[in-house]
């Protein structure tokens, strides 16, 4: 028998709508990991309480709330520092932007609340039967509460239950409809399937391609936030890239991959999905790699048509910068490599061992060196010298862009060899130059 288990600052939201007469419902995401026996990073409640009286509720009880959105029936209660999002019920009005409802009308029914929502497996709520007969004390006792799905009111309107269990991500309703009124569904549902290891359900997939022009609608913020969170998802990703061609989205995602050429590495597409996930689930190395058709630049300007930030950017571009640079063999190769590219080093040669398959081993034993050099303190920049500038002026009376020449100098022997990295060592050498 499946049981759910439900937090006391949940729990505690719950009761203090309940105890006011409106039946409040676990809701959406939470309620479908919850199910799935998974931890929901986010709890969100609904009930027909308008914003104003959960805001009064909430604060009467000592909490502090955010008027997350108010016009949208949002309110988020602070509960021992737990952020809990409740909404009021809602029936959305017209989609003229392909994103947001431009309008929205609070309702008594939870049912339709539910019909506006994307999929059947987020189209589901559930109630604690009998929660607002607790009084304070039992609930200041309760830790959590460890329920069995059976004794929960549960509201499924549309199938959720059952496509949780088939592993199916189905539209609620009309799919054309669903992703018409917001595009950015397209790439949730995508995330959806990699998250879960779900697949859509036909009609669902033959939307995605249908309504996939909508995605011109959508900011690059938002596209990037779900292709993000689509490549750090810790299971493998590569169904969910497949999924993205077989639709089209590329085109409005990263259309790179169709416009580049990746056969210097790889066969085709599905052997690139694949090597994607022999990578970290680190958004930035699967990137990278997905951008391998491309230079440097091209990656560059991939990131920055995202709005990826300057470190996401920086990283990924040298990663693609890299991947043809020679596979360091030696202790002195792997101590140029990574002052070369310094903290992206690592990344670089693991996006370049998935490009060159045939040198995995070397790659891996690239890493394992790099490891070790680091962890020794091995120099790898002009300020780990054993020497600095004033002592090349004063102990050998270099002056101006001498200085700065013979530092480069120096590291260069120091990376070659360790052991010179002493004063007197260094100072012979800059003198006998």
């Amino acid at each position: 028998m499946s049981k759910i288990t439900i937090p006391n600052q949940i729990i505690r939201a719950l009761w203090l709508l309940e105890k006011e007469g409106f039946p409040a419902y676990i809701v959406g995401g939470s309620l479908r990991d919850a199910l799935l026996g998974k931890s929901p990073h986010d709890w969100d409640v609904t009930t027909p309480a308008l914003p104003d009286r959960m805001l009064e509720i909430f604060t009467a009880a000592g909490h502090a709330t955010i008027p997350t959105g108010l016009a949208h029936g949002t309110v988020t209660v602070l509960i021992d520092h737990a952020p809990i999002e409740c909404t009021t019920y809602r029936v959305d009005g017209e989609y003229t932007d392909a994103r947001h409802p431009d309008s929205v009308r609070f309702t008594d029914r939870i049912a339709d609340d539910l019909a506006r929502r994307d999929f059947t497996v987020n189209a589901m709520a559930c109630r604690l039967p009998h929660i607002a007969k607790w009084n304070e004390n039992e609930l200041a006792l309760s830790q959590g509460l460890t329920v069995s799905v059976d004794e929960l009111e549960i509201v499924d309107l549309y199938g959720g239950r059952e496509d949780l269990a088939r592993g199916v991500i189905r539209c609620v309703g009309d799919p054309a409809t669903r992703l018409t009124e917001d595009a950015l569904r397209i790439l949730r549902g995508v995330r959806f399937c990699v998250q879960l290891g779900f697949s859509p359900d036909p009609a669902t997939e033959q939307a995605l391609f249908d309504c996939r022009a909508g995605l011109s609608h959508i900011s690059a913020e938002r596209i990037a936030t779900e292709l993000t969170r689509t490549l750090a998802c810790p299971l493998p990703c590569a169904d969910g890239l497949r999924l993205m061609s077989r639709t089209g989205l590329w085109q409005y995602v990263l259309p790179e991959i169709e416009n580049n050429n990746i056969s210097k590495y790889f066969d085709n597409e599905e052997s690139l999905f694949n090597a994607v996930d022999t990578l970290p689930n680190r958004p930035e190395l699967r990137l990278a790699l997905l951008l391998c058709g491309t230079d440097a630049k091209g990656a560059k300007a991939a990131c920055g048509r995202l709005k990826l930030s300057n470190k996401t950017t920086d990283a990924v571009s040298a990663y693609v910068g890299a991947i043809d640079r020679p596979c360091p063999k030696t202790d002195a190769n792997v101590r140029r490599y990574l002052a070369a590219l310094g903290v992206h080093a690592e990344g670089a040669l693991c996006v370049a061992a998935a490009c060159h398959a045939k040198e995995k081993a070397n790659y891996e034993t690239a890493l394992a060196r790099a490891d070790l050099i680091r962890a020794r303190g091995d120099c790898l920049a002009i300020c780990d010298l054993a020497v600095d500038g004033s002592m090349l002026m004063s102990e050998l009376g270099l002056r101006g862009r001498e200085v700065g020449e013979m530092l480069a100098r120096l590291l260069d022997v120091v990376l070659e060899d360790e052991t010179k990295n002493e004063k007197e060592i260094l100072l012979r050498i800059a003198g006998e130059t």
